[in-house]
């Protein structure tokens, strides 16, 4: 893939670490940790949402309304969203785990 130079600056108001994720690594990492396109999606709708409300409100928007995302806005969601993933694999077996008898307890060999 092509790599071209970025267009805008951006400065932050604390020090911190930029890293860049190619498109490629990303779907790599969605196929491993599919739970994370439900977070980015669920964000994604939070970022329309608020720009829809703006919009309705004709308030002015700048380019950086647009473009970024306050992580620490939506780190809720974020929390929920795996602590919902954790409680369902919790009340969920696995698929491959073996299923008791009705009233059948005993441990089953390895």
């Amino acid at each position: 893939s092509e790599i071209r130079r970025r267009q805008r600056t951006a400065r932050a108001k604390t020090e911190c670490e930029l890293c860049v994720l190619s498109k490629e690594s990303l779907e790599a990492m969605l196929v491993e940790f599919p739970e994370m396109q439900t977070i980015f999606a669920k964000v994604a709708n939070m970022k329309i949402s608020d720009l829809e409300t703006a919009a309705a409100q004709r308030r002015s928007l700048s380019v950086a309304d647009f473009t970024c995302v306050d992580w620490n806005k939506y780190a809720a969601v974020i929390r929920e969203s795996l602590r919902g993933d954790k409680d369902r694999a919790v009340a969920e077996p696995e698929d491959d785990a073996p299923a008791a008898a009705d009233g059948d307890d005993a441990p089953r060999p390895a």
